[in-house]
């Protein structure tokens, strides 16, 4: 994997806007996630690299970078080949749907 981003910043980080329950993932190489939608979700990219494709544009996740998902927006995402480690975050009262949506084990 690429060199981390610093995760104590970037969970005071998410606080600061609002999220307070966070989840690390790491996802193995190639792993796909198909078109689905779920609760607004800040995702931070803490190693390795993702594509996340929505309805207007397809973005590269790097280490260090945030994006919002916003509540019902349809998006998809496929892993590099360096695997990707990144922290979700959301409202408390939207933690459950998105574990739901999103099932750690790859």
């Amino acid at each position: 994997m690429t060199e981390a981003a610093p995760i104590p910043e970037k969970i005071a980080r998410a606080h600061e806007l609002g999220y307070d329950a966070t989840e690390f993932v790491g996802d193995k190489p190639g792993r796909t996630y198909p078109p689905h939608a779920h609760h607004e979700t800040l995702l931070v990219t803490i190693a390795g690299y993702a594509t996340l494709v929505t309805s207007d544009k397809s973005s590269v996740l790097a280490p260090g970078s945030e994006v919002v998902i916003r509540e019902g927006e349809e998006h998809s995402a496929e892993v590099s080949s360096s695997g990707w480690y990144y922290m979700a975050a959301w409202r408390p009262q939207e933690a459950e749907a998105w574990k739901a949506a999103h099932p750690t084990s790859a």
